[in-house]
């Protein structure tokens, strides 16, 4: 009885053994011309190679062959094959998502990301609600960093990838990116109430902002304001005094101690409000390739908003997870 050490798999299905040719081990059939020392079978799951030159007639004669074992090799064949599965880029699983603060998942390839988005989310510095005395001011993104760094603290890998879209966008007061084909989507921008025209009816302060979201009647979702509070403002009355609030497409705000309007303007210059576009802008960047790192990954961006991401992994990987 032969032994065979070192059995691996080859190409195209066959079995390869170090030091010889490749070899090819098929079913035994009758009928079919078998050569010594160069023919391979397999028979009720056992591997034959021939030892006499004949024409195979059934059943299946063993005195014309030898029977191979691969012994200890088995559980070399069983780790080889776990390797190439485990390392194979070949055929890489794709369709993994992983989404939050931080996107956090692991992966023995390191390979592009399919598909990589990141939120971007004004920041309003300080606490309190927001008033001439308690000024809140709000800084938007002119582009992100964007890391992929591994679980150690401190990193030891943080690759970041740096993305600017101030020539394409100016600053970007809320939105989403879609790193990996550039298209960057503004939903959310930032006006100065000193750059509007205002009129003065009812003991309130009133103008248009067309490209605003319209939503019937008192609008306070997604308003951030730098020195207003936010409210419903009604005609007449003085309550909610310095505050702000919006009514379909127009912007209301009372100041009790101001009552003229070149007044007003004046003293709303520098006066932050963020609002949300009736019509998303769309811009297109240069499309960028994020890679993931072998290990656990996170992904996570400084534009205040959540990173997700399709990522591939090994078929082990694969396997293993599910």
């Amino acid at each position: 009885m032969a032994e065979i050490e070192n059995l691996k798999i080859g190409s195209g299905g066959t079995i390869h053994i170090v030091g010889n040719e490749d070899i090819v081990a098929e079913a035994w059939a009758a009928g079919q011309r078998y050569v010594k020392d160069k023919s391979y079978v397999i028979n009720n799951h056992v591997l034959y190679v021939c030892n006499t030159s004949h024409t195979s007639v059934s059943p299946f004669d063993p005195t014309n062959w030898t029977q191979i074992t691969v012994a200890e090799s088995l559980t070399s064949l069983v780790d080889a094959i776990n390797d190439v599965i485990a390392t194979s880029k070949l055929n890489p699983v794709y369709g993994n998502t992983a989404s939050g603060a931080i996107a956090t998942f692991d992966t023995s390839l390191a390979l592009p990301l399919q598909d990589c988005t990141i939120d971007i989310n004004a920041v309003q510095e300080g606490t309190g609600t927001p008033s001439p005395d308690n000024v809140r001011q709000i800084t938007g993104f002119t582009g992100a960093n964007i890391h992929v760094a591994d679980n150690e603290i401190p990193h030891i890998i943080d690759n970041v990838t740096a993305i600017s879209w101030q020539s394409e966008a100016g600053t970007v007061y809320g939105g989403l990116l879609d790193v990996t084909t550039g298209l960057l989507t503004v939903d959310r921008v930032m006006v100065d109430l000193g750059t509007l025209n205002w009129g003065y009816y009812n003991n309130r302060f009133d103008s248009r902002l067309t490209s605003m979201k319209v939503v019937s009647g008192w609008n306070q979702v997604g308003l951030v304001c730098s020195s207003l509070g936010i409210a419903v403002i009604q005609p007449n009355g003085t309550a909610n005094d310095k505050c702000l609030g919006v009514y379909n497409e127009a912007v209301y705000v009372r100041y009790n101690s101001i009552t003229s309007p070149a007044a007003f303007k004046t003293a709303m210059s520098g006066v932050q409000l963020v609002y949300e576009l009736a019509q998303p802008q769309i811009y297109q960047l240069t499309p960028t390739q994020i890679s993931a790192i072998v290990g656990t990954n996170n992904v996570f961006t400084d534009t205040n908003g959540d990173t997700s991401v399709v990522y591939a992994c090994s078929l082990k990987d694969y396997i293993d997870s599910q």
